[in-house]
């Protein structure tokens, strides 16, 4: 399918307070408020070639999805040996930070066509907490890098697989837009 386009996208993970709250988080009600925000969009998606799921026309509008990937390394308190969660007293026993294995977020886009100008729009906006519950949590002291943000098209079979969200893709999709950085 590969879709293609002049656009441009962007793509955002942003730690925030599920309650409206302003970071750092006041978790002291008891409730899991800490999230991180995951939003994706590309602007301008044009089709390379048409006949395929979403593309009805070389240089048409994109009408299928993008899956965006976010894979993230996280290093927190939640994952050391002995394990133990920090509470807000410090835990017993003390905590130890540790850092878990890659975790690849993979997020469906639905891309809309523009009715005023050329090329569609592909956005989503989730939380890493929708996506696989207990991944951020209170009192833990994360690092979090962020190794790749990529979007992936839904290749010539025109499916994200099953496991879409969370872990998308059939193996043959094509990347569409890669983490980058402009300096003009």
């Amino acid at each position: 399918m590969s879709p293609r386009g002049a656009g441009v996208g962007f793509a955002k993970v942003t730690v925030y307070c599920t309650d409206g709250a302003v970071v750092p988080c006041d978790p002291s009600n008891g409730t899991d408020t800490q999230d991180l925000l995951l939003t994706a969009n590309t602007s301008d998606v044009l089709c390379a070639v048409g006949g395929v799921t979403g593309c009805t026309a070389a240089g048409a509008d994109y009408s299928g999805k993008l899956a965006y990937t976010f894979a993230l390394r996280i290093t927190d308190h939640a994952n050391g040996s002995p394990a133990a969660e920090c509470t807000i007293s410090g835990g017993i026993p003390p905590c130890v930070s540790a850092t878990v294995q890659d975790a690849v977020f993979s997020v469906p886009a639905n891309c809309t066509q523009n009715s005023v100008v050329s090329g569609s729009t592909c956005q989503v906006t989730t939380t890493a907490d929708t996506l696989a519950p207990g991944t951020v949590r209170e009192f833990q002291r994360a690092v979090v890098a962020i190794k790749s943000i990529r979007g992936l098209d839904m290749g010539p079979d025109g499916s994200l697989g099953a496991g879409c969200p969370l872990s998308c893709g059939t193996g043959d999709e094509s990347e569409y837009v890669s983490q980058s950085l402009y300096t003009p």
